[in-house]
């Protein structure tokens, strides 16, 4: 189920469990209607937010599922110096690829740039890792590690 629905579904669910309680409270009916108007605003506002997100690269700060980080193919990068570095993901355990958005960093850029120098001398691919704050692979807070992955042998042709 796509993330998106899901969080307009728990929307809506908080903005029934208001009408709910105003429904059931003793109050006056022109608190009651004001109050169902607001939880109607409510989930017709964080569906507009969280549509306008959808065509925009994730920043990986929120990124829910850091598993899917770990170890990841860069398909496509694109540096804003001193600003963000955008990168278009591919993770080794298979799906889609997904657009993120990470904080500027010298170090990360100076590798992918090398990395990608390396894709075009001698094939292969640009490999993605996130590193935690204490250095273990697939951490959260630290710094990603980009290096190079040289291409794979073809299996064998068999002989006849």
């Amino acid at each position: 189920m796509d993330l998106h629905i899901v969080l307009v579904a728990l929307a809506a669910l908080v903005g029934g469990g208001l009408v709910w309680l105003i429904a059931t409270s003793a109050t006056s009916p022109g608190v009651r209607r004001s109050t169902l108007a607001l939880a109607i605003i409510q989930v017709a506002l964080f569906y507009a937010a969280t549509s306008d997100l959808l065509g925009r690269p994730k920043p990986v700060e929120i990124e829910l599922l850091s598993s899917r980080l770990e170890r990841s193919e860069v398909l496509a990068q694109h540096l804003r110096q001193d600003e963000a570095i955008f990168l278009w993901l591919r993770a080794k355990t298979g799906g889609d690829p997904i657009a993120y958005r990470l904080p500027w960093s010298e170090q990360t850029a100076r590798q992918l740039y090398e990395a990608g120098q390396q894709v075009e001398q001698q094939g292969g691919s640009v490999e993605l890792t996130m590193q935690g704050e204490d250095g273990t692979e697939g951490g959260e807070g630290g710094d990603p590690t980009v290096g190079w992955v040289p291409p794979t042998a073809p299996p064998p042709k068999p002989q006849r």
